[in-house]
């Protein structure tokens, strides 16, 4: 399914083996499950689920969704943070590198890090 999508065999990926990563997001992309978190360069990116092995099995509680996505990128639904769901433009603004998407990314990364400080 993920050629179809676009990857390929030597498909590589900035993550590491074993490495515990926070999701900030999941969609349902062209009938694939993606993961949005901070990829080893630090920046928002969209990962196939598979690659990763689940540690966690509970979404988090303040995460909102929106289903029946109709465009011509093939995103189908999509869950997460709040401004990823309610703002139209903040997910194109992830893929695009828009500054202030970026900088919303990195205020949700920031209270989860304060979320999870004991």
């Amino acid at each position: 399914m993920y050629l179809r999508l676009g990857y390929t065999t030597g498909s590589e990926f900035s993550v590491v083996v074993d490495k515990e990563y926070e999701v900030f997001a999941m969609s349902l992309w062209c009938g694939a499950i993606q993961v949005l978190l901070a990829d080893e360069y630090h920046l928002p990116n969209w990962f196939p689920l598979e690659i990763f092995e689940l540690c966690n099995l509970k979404l988090p509680g303040d995460w909102f969704y929106a289903a029946s996505l109709h465009n011509t990128g093939g995103l189908q639904s999509l869950w997460g943070y709040e401004r990823l769901i309610t703002d139209p433009s903040h997910y194109d603004g992830l893929l695009e590198r828009d500054p202030d998407a970026l900088r919303h990314f990195y205020e949700e990364e920031g209270r989860w890090r304060d979320s999870t400080i004991v």
